[in-house]
């Protein structure tokens, strides 16, 4: 997805997807910013304007949220949605391209840079 040494935003409970999320985009040197999913969309959408987010992973069922923030930050991506079963961006869509992507060209995995001295 192009999201290392990005801002990522990721909101949503805390789950077996949310973990993964947070994994993966550590492990690929992403920034990762968690925010907290009970906050308004108002909120929600100015903090990650300052954050400078580049993309945004939730849960599908703050999609009105996640439209807010979408509104107000020009995104890399669409929306990657949790948990989701009505969104066609999900976490289980990308893990299958990545199951692809990682058989066809596995050691991109393992040679993604980390500079331990950045913000993660």
């Amino acid at each position: 997805m192009g999201c290392a040494d990005k801002n990522c935003l990721l909101i949503g409970k805390l789950t077996y997807e949310w973990a993964m999320t947070y994994y993966a985009a550590l492990s690929i040197g992403a920034v990762l910013i968690p925010l907290d999913r009970d906050w308004q969309a108002n909120e929600l959408a100015e903090t990650a304007k300052k954050a400078k987010a580049d993309f945004l992973f939730c849960d599908e069922d703050i999609a009105e949220k996640a439209a807010v923030i979408k509104e107000n930050v020009e995104l890399k991506s669409s929306v990657v949605y949790l948990n989701a079963k009505k969104q066609q961006r999900t976490l289980v869509s990308l893990i299958d391209s990545g199951r692809e992507k990682f058989l066809t060209y596995s050691n991109s995995y393992f040679d993604a840079k980390i500079d331990p001295t950045k913000l993660a």
